[in-house]
């Protein structure tokens, strides 16, 4: 047998410049007080639309608030015959919760349990783990009587305190739900791996989702918390809706600080508008939509921007006349539009040409008044230029702080800057005010600058330079970026003159 040749030459293979970070999805992120919802962690369904709807029934069960909200975003089929892709729920704890832990499949048959006439079981709560032995399930007429039996013997565990004396476990939705006998900071561990624990599916190889106990939490502190586990979203809306003014005001205030990478989408009616606007005007990411007829209205320009398509050309779209077949208008007189026009309140509103109802949306804004659009295709925006920056950092064995790292940051997002052009993000040939132009003179220091912006859509100044962070001296590459956003048509106005 001869020696082998890596002694001497020895290669190794691999894939270079593979892309490592992924861009975010534009669905939306369901904030909800749901219990079937694990704390600390982020629920995705994804895949079509009709298998996401189908999914989070299952879960949820279909006559939840969460499957609503997600039918009314599966239903939706965008002019440019998309639909989403993905949705996903966070939980928001506005009071303590207790451990919980929820199966992912369904419990095994009736059968399956009265068959264990001395069946042992260890459950671990706060660090606890309590050993059962002779569970006698032989007698149960369903499986109900089953979570019955459980908690009983659970509840035997005095030593373990109120965790296991007001533990619970309940049959619900074809599963079995332990929940703790306490409220506050706790965990939950899988169940040993015997046959009880495998029927329930509490054992590890089943992959129950376990929910550990939480503490209070403020709606503002809760998006810190969900957007540090995945900030894989670009709107969210809370279920059900935040009612406190003091709440609604503070979210709006986190969103704008985020400075548009989510779009905070809010109902309202004509009995509250006026007292939400007063706290969230100005806000520079708040969507707020009027829900008259109490029909989840909030989803609509979260499905909007969800739905746009920015691998097309010209896949950028504008809120203004989007149509809602499944939905019913809540405005449908000048009075009302009129009332809520200059408050940026949107609306599903209902008009005629040649006798024939016609519905759809408007005005599409936000508190500050910006196109809701726009708002859409900064998120995207800015998210592609992060994980294009990721992607190179990740790729290569440095950036260096000298031309050449400029040059390759440079290059590599002047192919964000073109993608942007391509999809509608970026507008070029725009008409510039007086105004703008000056403003783009003033930013760049030279005159017509503005010309660039007009004519290629976007002007791009990076610089480097040394900033001290946390005490270190650091290279940072900076940039400036001044784009023309995509704005559009929204009224026809004509003169016809007949000679």
């Amino acid at each position: 047998m001869a020696i082998s040749q890596s002694r001497y030459v020895a290669i190794t293979s691999g894939i270079g410049g593979q892309a490592a970070a992924s861009r975010k999805n534009m669905g939306t992120r369901v904030i909800s007080t749901n219990s079937r919802i694990p704390t600390g962690q982020i629920l995705e369904f994804s895949g079509a639309a009709s298998e996401i709807l189908k999914n989070v029934g299952a879960y949820f069960g279909t006559q939840s608030k969460e499957y609503a909200f997600a039918a009314k975003q599966c239903a939706y089929v965008s002019n440019a015959i998309t639909q989403i892709n993905m949705i996903s729920y966070a939980r928001f704890t506005p009071e303590a919760v207790a451990p919980m832990l929820i199966p992912t499949e369904n419990a095994a048959a009736l059968s399956a349990f009265t068959a264990i006439g001395a069946g042992s079981l260890t459950v671990s709560l706060n660090g606890v783990a309590y050993e059962m032995s002779n569970i006698d399930l032989s007698a149960s007429d369903n499986l109900a009587a089953v979570a019955t039996t459980l908690t009983g013997k659970i509840r035997e565990n005095a030593g373990g305190g109120a965790m296991f004396t007001d533990a619970t476990v309940q049959f619900e939705n074809g599963v079995f739900v332990l929940t703790g006998g306490e409220t506050g900071v706790a965990t939950v561990e899988f169940a040993d791996n015997g046959d009880l624990a495998t029927a329930l599916r509490w054992n590890k190889a089943n992959a129950p989702i376990l929910s550990n106990g939480a503490a209070a939490e403020t709606a503002a502190a809760a998006m810190d918390r969900i957007t540090n586990v995945s900030n894989n979203f670009a709107s969210f809306v809370f279920l059900p809706a935040l009612t406190e003014t003091a709440d609604i005001e503070a979210v709006s205030n986190w969103a704008t600080a985020q400075n548009m990478q989510f779009a905070y989408s809010h109902p309202v009616t004509k009995l509250t508008y006026s007292d939400v606007v007063a706290v969230t005007d100005g806000g520079s990411a708040t969507i707020l939509t009027d829900d008259e007829n109490a029909d989840y209205a909030e989803y609509m320009p979260c499905v909007m921007g969800a739905t746009t398509n920015y691998n097309a050309v010209n896949g950028t779209i504008s809120p203004m006349f989007k149509q809602f077949p499944n939905d019913k208008p809540s405005v449908e007189d000048d009075a009302t539009a009129n009332l809520l026009d200059p408050k940026n309140v949107n609306y599903l509103g209902l008009t005629q040409q040649a006798g024939k109802g016609i519905s759809f949306y408007q005005r599409g804004y936000t508190q500050d008044g910006t196109d809701i659009a726009v708002l859409f295709n900064e998120i995207w925006l800015k998210d592609a230029i992060t994980t294009q920056a990721f992607n190179l950092f990740l790729a290569l064995n440095k950036v260096p702080a000298n031309e050449d790292g400029v040059s390759l940051l440079t290059t590599a997002l002047t192919s964000i800057f073109d993608e942007a052009k391509t999809n509608g993000v970026i507008s070029v040939g725009k008409t510039l005010t007086t105004t703008q132009k000056a403003y783009i003179d003033q930013i760049t220091g030279e005159t017509e600058s503005w010309r660039t912006v007009q004519e290629n859509g976007y002007i791009f100044i990076p610089v480097l330079a040394q900033q001290s962070i946390q005490g270190k001296d650091e290279w940072v590459f900076t940039y400036t970026l001044i784009y023309g956003k995509g704005d559009s048509i929204r009224k026809v106005v004509g003169s016809d003159i007949l000679i």
